[in-house]
């Protein structure tokens, strides 16, 4: 028994994108090969995600979800500049050999997205009233 639904791994093979049972997109480093993997989590989904694909270009990754009946279209940086992970170390880190991992991802338009179908649904709530 697992949490995870979806997986798909980034066309250039930097990252792995999943879907869970909690409507929480994480992406890994690729490939990801230890137990309890450092990885990135992204909220947007209210409901389990079916499925994640990562565009031909890797620009963006698209995420769907269950009982919310909603399509995600996730910016990704993972063909930016500075590549797709940032490593960062708390000022008491010893080993900056297990660097924690900080995958761009923008959320503006998941955020907005979110917002639009809360306020559809306050208007549809006062409307039934």
């Amino acid at each position: 028994m697992t949490d995870i639904n979806t997986v798909d791994r980034s066309k250039n093979s930097v990252v792995i994108a999943t879907g869970d049972d909690f409507g929480m997109v994480k992406l890994f480093k690729y490939p990801c090969v230890t137990p309890k993997a450092k990885f990135n989590e992204y909220c947007g989904h209210s409901s389990h995600v079916t499925k994640v694909r990562f565009s031909a270009n890797d620009e963006n990754l698209v995420s769907t979800g269950g009982n919310d009946m909603t399509v995600f279209i996730w910016d990704t940086d993972i063909n930016g500049p500075d590549g797709v992970f940032v490593k960062e170390w708390e000022a008491d880190d010893k080993n900056p050999d297990d660097p924690s991992l900080e995958i761009k991802v923008d959320r503006s338009k998941a955020k907005l997205k979110a917002a639009e179908r809360e306020e559809k649904k306050s208007k549809q709530i006062v409307s039934d009233d």
